[in-house]
């Protein structure tokens, strides 16, 4: 990534008269693309010097074994692909109210939050109990929750259906923005009518700098999110991940029927 165009580099003193922001040119898009074609048809098929072979041997030769090492087995096919990928966006605990939840100052509701409202720490009657919740940074138009009892996801849209879809950078943006101006109680449509204005100014002149096409790449990019399905078992839980530590664009690779033969090759 240090040999494209707008790299940061590791500290300041590599940096010094390079201008990062001025010198990018890949959209965060681009850049994901750039990454999963690097790692799937150059790093996993390049010889590995620690390993004396290359990460896609190692792999198969783990699962299958090569007639001296025996293998692992193929694992269990993921049954729930869509389950595996909210697993791993960020998750954020909430307590649950009567108007439903509350997340960057936006609200969220549906019927199936009714029952919950208001619920105490099963452990310590005299808290009021967390919940886990997820939420793809890419559209935040509707957040995940996860029922304890049912042990499935259930999609949670905004309080405020009229509200258009926006993502995660557009809100701290906003609020950013409001900040600079002084407004220090924001509120639900202060936020949204700030979103607004950040993307008629981004579409007037994404065509004159990067700067601007990358912020009205920002604000065109979000996709529907599809809706959650069904868990016929309760699965073992994954870590939380804090939304900080990066972000969860694209759904994993899940591979299906692999023939040993293919390996052998």
């Amino acid at each position: 990534m240090r040999k494209l165009d707008g790299a940061t580099f590791s500290n300041t003193r590599q940096r010094e008269g390079y201008n990062s922001e001025g010198m990018a040119s890949m959209t965060l898009g681009e850049v994901e693309r750039y990454l999963v074609d690097f790692l799937t048809t150059t790093y996993h098929m390049r010889l590995h010097s620690e390993i004396a072979m290359t990460p896609r041997r190692r792999w198969q030769v783990g699962l299958l074994g090569d007639g001296i090492q025996p293998g692992a087995g193929l694992p269990e096919k993921i049954a729930d692909a869509e389950k595996l990928r909210l697993d791993f966006t960020p998750c954020l605990e909430r307590t649950i109210q009567r108007y439903g939840v509350e997340m960057d100052k936006i609200g969220y509701q549906d019927e199936v939050l009714y029952r919950w409202a208001g619920a105490t720490d099963p452990n310590d009657p005299k808290r009021p109990r967390q919940f886990e919740f997820r939420r793809d940074p890419r559209d935040v138009s509707r957040i995940w929750f996860w029922d304890p009892e049912i042990q499935r996801y259930f999609a949670i849209p905004y309080r405020d259906l009229s509200h258009p879809s926006v993502s995660l950078w557009q809100i701290k943006a906003a609020k950013a923005e409001l900040k600079r101006q002084g407004v220090l109680d924001v509120d639900e449509d202060a936020l949204f009518k700030a979103i607004a204005r950040r993307e008629g100014y981004a579409e007037e002149a994404r065509a004159k700098t990067k700067a601007a096409r990358r912020e009205f790449h920002r604000a065109t990019r979000v996709k529907p999110a599809p809706a959650a399905s069904a868990v016929q078992e309760p699965q073992p839980s994954t870590p939380s991940l804090r939304e900080e530590d990066g972000l969860f664009d694209t759904p994993p690779i899940i591979y299906g029927d692999i023939e040993p033969a293919e390996f052998q090759r």
